[in-house]
């Protein structure tokens, strides 16, 4: 070959370098391929993982597996312990195992009343019953709603410190138009049953007061899924521990139904409960006079260590580098049912798959701030607390909390609900006060990058709340709930890895847009 064509040849190759970078073929966001996606989604939702249950040796198989994917794609451990580099991070647990209960006693002047605890109530979140055993004092707290601003307060002259505190779920309605504004009625006055009861016991419990105990009373939109709700007086349950030795404190939640609510306010001065509507002229909240609730549960406490699996790509800029991006998703999943694996595909193999390939494409970008990915162990409750693992992570942070500048989470990214069209995701988390800035962040990113619809709300329930709790600003990509969630069918077959591949490789350029902009969230 002379050396005329031989420039030409090498001109023509360097043209077609060039051409290849600018239309994006060598970009780190296309290392996020369907293909790897489902390769990593198989695996971890494979029978041989038994559902990734996180008392069970194969829960700490898929954590070793996450490891490799680690240590292959070029991540560090966030520390060293004894000059081993450790990305299992140990969180304890305690598993409690009720072994019986009493029935449920109600004590109303000189009459007594027992009702069958596994009928009539829903066991939740206790660590020790013996509350309901020491004629602790019970009062009535209403709605639970403290809102002066709005006419509103159920704790005006109230005393609740030690004492059972009784409230109804949902918000008060008269002629079944609701009384308070919709910011209020909305949150509290969820359909679904379990945001119901849960989102009335997570704002009674951030009181300044502390009860001895909540006691909800169940509703219409309760009822119906009554018998779904977990906390029968049977099986097991799963807690975070302050440390090996006991399990962590926590407000004693009891579901009970109207049928003991009836007794509880019978020759009372005032019956909450006569109507679904509030009469707000007989409306008040006041201390029960010469009742008493008892009931004892026997019950075993096994300790156990489960591991978030943790990596780190290291900034490259000399001073954002000490400041970092946490990119994450839960690993574990639920146990089987009557034999039949929960293999969780979507729930959430889909999101670990996401973290890791996007672990991957962020060691190829060199990131001014640091990127810690992290797999999370204890995310669904097991009839426990939930969001376990990132909530240990937060109360025990191996770095400065305000050196994390943002937390984004990954849970069920591969399927689409019936309510959705086929192509949509949600953006969800949050407060209001950031929504706007996370909308106009993924907006821009979204319709240079990936163009994806996408929808932004503000619910709860994954791992961007432990971090939201600690003000931290935090959201998640979720792809829309499905019949198949909690059940023996969230196969990965099921999965539509396009979906996944879109929504990682939107998640990576989010990742890089926070990692590399001298602003934070929280300065847009």
């Amino acid at each position: 070959m002379n050396r005329r064509v031989h420039a030409i040849t090498i001109l023509f190759l360097l043209l077609l370098t060039a051409s290849a970078q600018e239309d994006g073929r060598v970009n780190p966001a296309d290392t996020i391929t369907r293909t790897e996606l489902k390769d990593h989604v198989y695996f971890l939702a494979s029978d041989k993982m038994g559902g990734r249950v996180i008392y069970k040796d194969d829960y700490k198989v898929a954590a070793q597996y996450c490891v490799s994917q680690f240590q292959q794609a070029g991540l560090k451990p966030i520390k060293k312990t004894e000059g081993n580099e450790r990305y299992l991070h140990e969180v304890p647990f305690v598993k409690k195992t009720i072994k019986s209960a009493s029935p449920l006693t109600i004590r109303n002047g000189s009459s007594s009343y027992a009702f069958d605890a596994t009928v009539e109530t829903r066991y939740l979140l206790q660590e020790d019953v013996s509350v309901f055993s020491k004629q602790t004092p019970v009062v009535f707290a209403g709605y639970g709603i403290m809102a002066p601003e709005q006419g509103w307060n159920d704790f005006d002259g109230l005393e609740i410190d030690g004492k059972i505190v009784l409230a109804l779920a949902g918000t008060p309605k008269q002629n079944g138009q609701p009384v308070l504004p919709a910011a209020i009625h909305d949150k509290l006055d969820s359909t679904n049953p379990i945001f119901r009861w849960l989102r009335k016991y997570q704002l009674l419990k951030k009181l300044d007061s502390e009860p001895a105990a909540i006691v909800i009373i169940s509703d219409e939109i309760i009822n119906k899924k009554w018998e779904n709700i977990g906390g029968k007086y049977q099986g097991f349950k799963v807690y975070l521990a302050k440390d090996a030795n006991e399990p962590e404190s926590e407000h004693n939640v009891m579901l009970i139904s109207r049928n003991i609510a009836k007794v509880l306010f019978k020759e009372q001065v005032y019956n909450p409960i006569a109507s679904e509507d509030v009469n707000l002229n007989e409306y008040q909240t006041f201390e029960l006079k010469d009742v008493a609730m008892s009931l004892d549960v026997g019950y075993e406490l096994d300790k156990f260590l489960s591991w978030n699996v943790i990596g780190m790509v290291e900034g490259s800029d000399p001073i954002l580098k000490d400041e970092c991006i946490i990119i994450g998703g839960h690993l574990d999943h639920v146990p089987p049912i009557r034999g039949r694996i929960m293999n969780g595909a979507d729930d959430n193999a889909s999101g670990c798959a996401g973290v890791l390939e996007v672990a991957e494409a962020i060691v190829m970008s060199s990131p001014k701030r640091s990127v810690i990915f992290c797999l999370w162990t204890g995310e669904e409750p097991l009839r426990g607390d939930s969001c376990m693992g990132s909530k240990f992570f937060v109360d025990n942070p191996p770095i400065p909390l305000e050196k994390i500048k943002a937390y984004i989470n990954l849970d069920m990214i591969g399927r689409t609900g019936p309510e959705n069209k086929k192509d949509r995701a949600h953006i969800i988390g949050s407060t209001k006060e950031m929504i706007p800035a996370i909308e106009a962040l993924v907006k821009a990113i979204n319709e240079k990058k990936v163009n994806w619809p996408i929808v932004y709300e503000e619910i709860l329930g994954s791992d961007h709340m432990s971090f939201l709790d600690a003000d931290i600003p935090a959201f998640t990509f979720f792809s829309g709930r499905h019949r198949d969630v909690h059940t023996p069918n969230d196969d990965p077959e099921k999965i539509d890895y396009e979906k996944m591949e879109k929504l990682s490789q939107l998640a990576y350029w989010i990742t890089i847009e926070l990692a590399n902009s001298t602003k934070t969230l929280k300065q847009h």
